[in-house]
């Protein structure tokens, strides 16, 4: 424990010449005590006379700072006066900030209540007696350690004084003196302390049958608002939602929140339990405690016992009973004018008037955001308190707060899924607890005793909801899940559609499945789009094995998403980059998991070479280099003299552009091949888009570059001739890099701003960031190094800030910046642009070129042996591409590097570095080029 006087309270409000306590007519009562305080004594009995001393110094400095007086004390609480509300409220924010800086682990924890109310008392002596000593009395226990609780009389003059900085929170009517005439309560919610409570530790009996939380609802607050707006303005309010997702509490905990606004009460009928419709009525009225009368039918006389009433109905799981229980809330509305209804159900009643709120799964973090975010994240969150009343000890550190937050995205942020699971993360352990998640319907078992059975499992969850499904509905819903990712519903009918359901039919059973909120909703892409939540999908699947159908959905798939990235080949050229990538990259998960079946045991290799000639535009667009590179060396072996040659012509296509800056030998083999192939059938564009490729490839080496030229004459023809500006403009950008291998850099440059122009017209706005990086690299090869800086500078902010770049685009530019800094002499900055673009040009494969300048700079900070062995790396990289010279600016720095190093080695220890250095693994050479 540190010492009470080491740091100041803060004082929120101070105002000088207020008016005696003692002497005031209305005064305000302040109390508090310690939540828990008897077990704590029992357990830590000498922390605990530490930390109550420390307690208790913090209370009396907060409110002597306030003019406040205490005039009791109890144990471990304190009774104060003071002459304005605005007073008390600022020393209780104050004790609580100051509490809250404290350390109490060695007490396990310490939390005070506090409560604050208004009005006229008797002092006798030292003490005070009276009603509005009794009702702050009665206010204090209500609470929850950390909460500070104002009545409404005490709220309204602290508005009224204006001397308040701090939200205040109105949490309903409650009993306090007289059952009959509830008090308003508020909570004060302070900036950086705890605002989200339990409900208060109170329930009138006479208006409502609300359960006790013993929880606070998490991440909901965005919900929790929508709800009350739409309880404001509509008289039937619907929650609908996925089973497990957290219907159910929030609806307990809006309608805790308008218990003041309704003279008859809040009442919740639970409908889960029931299976004959028939019993709807009699269920509702047996919550109301309506007693049975033999002149009436069940309906009849519910509704003629709610026809006068000013009350809240909270009707829990209508999705199995949904007819029944529209008929009775359209004839209960019609008969009580008063009444509103929340529902909460897996769809919607159709009621007229009946306004829906969909409840997401709760927010869960992406796996970018920083440490704080992911802490913040409502899933985290919950997975955290949930753990933590399981084991008070739970804690999470840097490393595994990122493995809670995989387990909440896994578990789609279903509120019944995190429970379950963060009730298993004391015993198992979150590492092994995330590596389990397959496993999930066996490991998330055995939820709050309390909870319905079909809530104590994960699958009894799902189970409850798919059993309310027709056949058909089955159907669908199990071959749904194929999908990875999402999927449209044109995909939808086209796959799940078979010889027993035709695509009216499937799109009429998926229809239902949406309004079941068993399929969720997103708006993405070209338009909305749909998808089964992991949990779901998981389930799903086992149904689909279950019916022996997971080979025939599978292939259905793929061969819709050959069909998709067929048409998506062809439209490159034709739509805009952003157009383009809408339509077509959130398909990228579908197309993994169709050529995961193509190549898989009980697959079709054709058709899996198939889908990755007609997606490798995809590949590339998005930089999946790595990942395509992967693939497609996989499938090489498949593409025989059997395969149909516009596939095969495409295959290798594919291969030459996504191996381009990674193996020059790939590349020129894979286009060689694709120009022979394209030769033998009517596809000229394609044709002059290979022959562009490798006339561009073939322009570095001095024996190849005559070649180079003649093809890229060739593919001028050709691409002139099919009139697609996209493509004209990669021969631009092709002929230009001829030019600048041949010193003509006046006309590289005049190629560059053609291919711009093309680009532009195309929409190819990733192109077009790729040519303007090409056009800054030529301002530094004119050697007006500040003028190359500035524009090199300004390449990379609008590459960062565009919305159509990616890593890769951003890779070249970085390592130009970081060359132009070594030659301008300001290593600081380049050795930091070089630590950002090292790893993003390894993704592409294209590092290797920007070594000469990175020895440079190893040189120029005195590791010379360093720089010798990089450029040895950086020599034999280029041989092993095929590249035998250098660009103009890498050139120029080489010559650099080289003559500095033969000034400081002797010859025989240069050759022996620059050997030892041509046998450096990439990881080597990397780690070398980003050490000081």
């Amino acid at each position: 424990m540190s010492d009470p006087n080491a740091a100041s309270l803060p004082v929120l409000q101070p105002r000088p010449e207020r008016p005696s306590a003692a002497q005031a007519d209305v005064l305000t009562f302040l109390f508090t005590d310690i939540e828990g305080s008897s077990p704590r004594w029992l357990d830590h009995r000498v922390a605990m006379q530490s930390a109550v001393g420390l307690h208790d110094a913090l209370l009396t400095a907060a409110i002597a700072a306030h003019d406040g007086r205490v005039f009791k004390t109890t144990g471990d609480g304190f009774y104060a006066v003071f002459a304005l509300p605005a007073d008390a409220l600022n020393a209780a924010v104050a004790a609580q900030q100051a509490l809250a800086a404290r350390d109490w682990s060695d007490v396990g924890g310490l939390a005070v209540r506090m409560a604050v109310h208004v009005g006229t008392a008797q002092r006798r002596d030292d003490d005070y007696f009276g009603p509005a000593v009794n009702r702050v009395a009665r206010l204090l226990p209500l609470g929850h350690g950390g909460q500070i609780l104002l009545t409404a009389s005490a709220a309204e003059l602290v508005v009224a004084e204006r001397d308040h900085r701090h939200p205040l929170r109105l949490l309903g009517a409650h009993p306090l003196d007289d059952p009959a005439q509830p008090v308003g309560v508020y909570q004060v919610d302070v900036a950086g302390l705890r605002r989200e409570f339990p409900s208060l530790r109170t329930s009138d009996v006479r208006r409502t049958n609300l359960p006790h939380q013993s929880s606070a609802l998490i991440g909901r607050e965005a919900e929790l608002a929508e709800v009350q707006q739409l309880l404001d303005a509509s008289r039937l309010v619907t929650l609908a939602g996925a089973g497990g997702v957290g219907k159910t509490r929030l609806a307990l905990d809006a309608g805790a929140r308008r218990l003041d606004r309704h003279a008859d009460g809040v009442w919740m009928v639970e409908l889960a339990p029931i299976a004959d419709p028939a019993l709807v009525a009699s269920t509702v009225a047996t919550a109301l405690r309506i007693e049975s009368s033999g002149d009436l039918g069940p309906l009849e006389l519910l509704a003629s016992r709610v026809r006068d009433k000013v009350m809240l109905l909270i009707v829990d799981n209508c999705e199995h009973l949904i007819g029944a229980v529209a008929t009775m809330v359209e004839a209960l509305l019609a008969a009580a004018p008063d009444l509103q209804v929340l529902a909460t159900s897996q769809e919607p009643l159709g009621v007229s008037g009946e306004h829906v709120l969909r409840v997401p799964s709760l927010s869960v973090p992406d796996e970018r955001v920083s440490e704080a975010e992911l802490i913040a994240a409502p899933a985290v969150r919950l997975f955290v308190e949930r753990a933590r009343a399981v084991d008070a000890g739970f804690s999470l550190d840097a490393r595994t707060i990122g493995v809670v937050a995989a387990i909440c995205r896994r578990l789609d942020g279903i509120a019944l899924a995190i429970e379950m699971a963060a009730a298993r993360a004391s015993t198992l352990g979150v590492e092994t607890l995330a590596s389990r998640l397959d496993e999930r319907f066996r490991l998330l078992t055995r939820g709050a005793r309390t909870a319905l059975p079909r809530q104590q499992t994960l699958r009894a969850t799902l189970d409850w909801s798919h059993g309310l499904l027709d056949e058909g509905e089955r159907s669908i819903f199990r071959r749904l899940a194929v999908f990875a990712g999402g999927f449209t519903v044109d995909a939808a009918t086209e796959v799940v559609a078979d010889k027993t359901i035709d695509a009216l039919e499937a799109m009429d059973h998926l229809s239902h499945l949406v309004a079941r909120s068993l399929v969720a909703t997103d708006a993405a892409g070209e338009g909305r789009r749909l998808r089964l939540l992991e949990t779901t999908r998981a389930y799903a699947l086992a149904k689909l094995a279950d019916a022996d159908e997971t080979l025939a959905t599978k292939r259905r798939h793929a061969v819709h998403y050959r069909s998709l990235f067929e048409r998506s080949f062809d439209e490159w050229s034709l739509l805009s980059d952003r157009d383009w990538r809408a339509r077509y990259a959130p398909e990228r998960d579908n197309l993994r998991a169709a050529l995961d079946f193509a190549f898989g045991p009980d697959g079709d290799v054709q058709l899996g070479v198939a889908l990755l000639a007609a997606s490798s535009r995809l590949w590339y667009g998005l930089s999946l280099l790595g990942e395509a590179r992967d693939r497609f060396d996989a499938a090489m072996p498949f593409v025989t003299a059997e395969t149909n040659p516009a596939i095969a012509a495409r295959f290798w296509l594919g291969v030459g552009m996504i191996w381009y800056d990674g193996s020059a030998d790939k590349t020129t083999a894979a286009l060689e091949k694709a120009i022979g192939l394209l030769r033998t059938i009517d596809d000229p564009m394609t044709l002059g888009e290979a022959l562009a490729r490798l006339g561009s490839q073939l322009a570095t080496p001095l024996t190849t570059r005559a070649r180079g030229d003649a093809m890229l004459e060739e593919a001028r023809v050709l691409l002139e001739r099919a009139g697609r500006p996209r493509h004209l403009a990669r021969y631009y950008v092709a002929a230009s890099h001829l030019q600048t291998m041949q010193g003509n850099d006046a006309a590289s440059d005049v190629m560059q701003r053609r291919a711009l122009e093309l680009f532009r017209m195309a929409g190819a706005d990733w192109d077009a960031l790729m040519v303007i990086s090409n056009l800054a690299d030529m301002v530094w090869s004119r050697g007006d190094l500040d003028d190359a800086i500035r524009v090199i500078r300004e390449t990379v902010q609008t590459v960062r800030e565009s919305p159509d770049a990616t890593r890769s685009s951003l890779g070249n530019p970085l390592g130009n910046l970081a060359g132009v800094l070594t030659e301008a002499g300001q290593l600081d900055e380049a050795l930091a642009v070089t630590r950002e673009a090292i790893p993003i040009l390894r993704e592409v494969g294209s590092h290797w070129g920007y070594f000469d300048h990175i020895a440079l700079r190893v040189a120029l900070r005195g590791r010379i042996d360093d720089a010798a062995r990089l450029e040895g790396f950086a020599d034999a990289a280029f041989l092993a591409q095929g590249e035998n010279l250098r660009q103009p600016n890498e050139a120029r720095l080489r010559a650099q590097l080289l003559d500095l190093l033969q000034q400081k080695l002797t010859h025989e220890r240069l050759t022996a570095l620059l050997a030892e250095g041509a046998r450096l693994s990439d990881d080597d050479a990397c780690r070398l080029a980003m050490e000081e």
